[in-house]
């Protein structure tokens, strides 16, 4: 079990993991290191940053970062934006998040570009409240 002061970060990456169910059929707690050649999706939910106890109460942020392959048309390299935005479309229909343990919401999109392994990356940053 992983704990960070008082707050249980694998009890908030499983409410967060469970709330993006359906984002992707491909979910994941870091970005895995190869991918299949079939796998043209996937999402990573994480908890990359510092937990502050605000005295009662938690906060920090969260990450759901969405990954689309890319589309190659005569050697040049685009990003599949269509898919990118109907996940992006899918992760906002979850928010907000109201778990016991937390609430997640306010969503930033962050463009994260060409992973340069084959994939296009869009980054949600969510706000947390650990209660």
């Amino acid at each position: 079990m992983m704990i960070a002061g008082n707050y249980n970060i694998g009890e908030l990456s499983k409410a967060l993991y469970q709330a993006m169910a359906g984002v992707s059929t491909n979910i994941f707690t870091s970005r895995p290191e190869t991918v299949p050649t079939a796998m043209m999706d996937f999402a990573v939910v994480s908890f990359p940053t510092r937990i502050y106890n605000r005295l009662g109460i938690g906060s920090t942020t969260c990450r759901v970062s969405l990954y689309a392959r890319n589309k190659v048309v005569n050697s040049i390299v685009y990003e599949d934006i269509t898919k990118l935005q109907s996940m992006q479309d899918l992760v906002y229909t979850r928010l907000p998040v109201t778990h016991a343990k937390c609430l997640i919401g306010q969503p930033v999109p962050v463009w994260g570009g060409n992973d340069k392994l084959g994939f296009h990356c869009l980054h949600i940053q969510l706000d947390v409240t650990i209660i």
